[in-house]
């Protein structure tokens, strides 16, 4: 090929390049690299009278006028609006662009639609109030029914058309649903703090959290060996076998790869009055607590109890914000240090977390 049009076509390639926005750059594992800067479109489709449409503008435009922001949400009283699958539904503005966490709810007047979440949606429930069931069948054509109760956390294979519905005598359920369109893309700033701390999302997925150097007698926890396979986990308010720190969940062979940090959290030890003054606190908590931060938009489901955490970030003031069963928390976009506070003197505190998957904005 002559050298002039090897530079034409190569600056053509260039020049096409700028045109495909950011947000739906994809790496060789296939998986979308959302900005937090840039705006994004999740994807959904219904079946109706046996034909499938696609609602992704109406849905979209759905969440731009229902979504709520904040640090703690109630999910079981927290208002909901009648939504394009035909349940009540609203956002939350938490896990980062490339996640969307909403709370939904089923009634005997407002059903869901047979749905999905387009070919790669990879959806995450917390059952939050009530009881049902879940059809689902996977973009191969396999069948399944999961049957769920309240504190009940399951998770459906990318790309599956779903279709919850109430057990018999009930009224109305509640679910947290977390669905991970792809790998939110942090910039620098963001997630400086983090560098490494296996803040990087490998094909692996990537291990988002650095504890604090411990500078008393405090030791940083571990995470338990053990893993529960598949897809669901009943019962996690109170798992079997015993919750000594934490026990992951495991929902890769489900096939999910948004979700790669995902476990059951115990504070039985509770808290103790400390002054929190301005950073001073930083190392007195760090030698009695294990203090700790996680890039990304991590966020935590309370199982059982109440409690407390306080956010801060280098040079600032800490931030108090308080919770109970039922409540999501999401920890602020950035590099926070926190630790979870129980509340209790005699009950125990369960969470559960959710770290989606996250990277360095290239």
């Amino acid at each position: 090929m002559p050298r002039v049009r090897q530079f034409f076509v190569l600056f053509v390639a260039f020049g096409f390049s700028f045109l495909v926005p950011s947000v739906l750059r994809a790496q060789n594992d296939g998986l979308q690299r959302i900005r937090q800067d840039a705006p994004y479109s999740f994807a959904l489709q219904v079946t109706e009278n046996g034909q499938t449409k696609d609602l992704t503008g109406e849905f979209n435009k759905f969440l731009d006028s229902n979504r709520a922001k904040g640090v703690v949400f109630h999910t079981r009283t927290h208002p909901v609006v009648k939504s394009p699958v035909g349940d009540g539904r609203v956002e939350l503005e938490l896990g980062g662009k490339a996640q969307l966490i909403m709370i939904t709810e089923i009634t005997s007047q407002a059903m869901s639609r047979k749905h999905r979440y387009g070919d790669n949606g990879e959806p995450l429930y917390m059952v939050s109030q009530g009881q049902g069931k879940t059809k689902y069948t996977t973009k191969e054509g396999r069948e399944r029914e999961i049957q769920w109760k309240t504190n009940d956390f399951f998770a459906v294979p990318p790309g599956s058309w779903i279709e919850h519905s109430l057990a018999p005598g009930m009224n109305s359920a509640r679910l947290v649903e977390y669905v991970g369109y792809g790998v939110n893309s942090f910039s620098t700033a963001d997630i400086e703090m983090d560098r490494g701390s296996g803040g990087g999302g490998g094909e692996g997925g990537n291990a988002p959290m650095e504890w604090l150097t411990q500078t008393g007698p405090g030791s940083p926890l571990s995470f338990d060996n053990l893993k529960w396979p598949g897809g669901y986990f009943p019962n996690i308010k109170d798992p079997r076998p015993p919750l000594e720190n934490r026990i992951v969940l495991d929902v890769t062979r489900v096939g999910h790869r948004t979700h790669p940090l995902i476990y059951l959290n115990a504070e039985d030890e509770p808290a103790t009055e400390d002054p929190l003054t301005p950073m001073e606190a930083a190392a007195f908590r760090a030698s009695r607590k294990q203090v700790h931060r996680h890039g990304g938009s991590g966020m935590y489901y309370i199982l059982k109890g109440k409690g407390y955490d306080d956010y801060y970030k280098k040079d600032e003031s800490p931030k108090r914000y308080e919770y109970s069963e039922g409540d999501i928390v999401g920890i602020p976009v950035g590099s926070y240090h926190h630790y979870h506070y129980n509340a209790s003197k005699t009950e125990p505190l369960r969470n559960l977390a959710v770290v989606p998957r996250y990277e360095e904005a290239k």
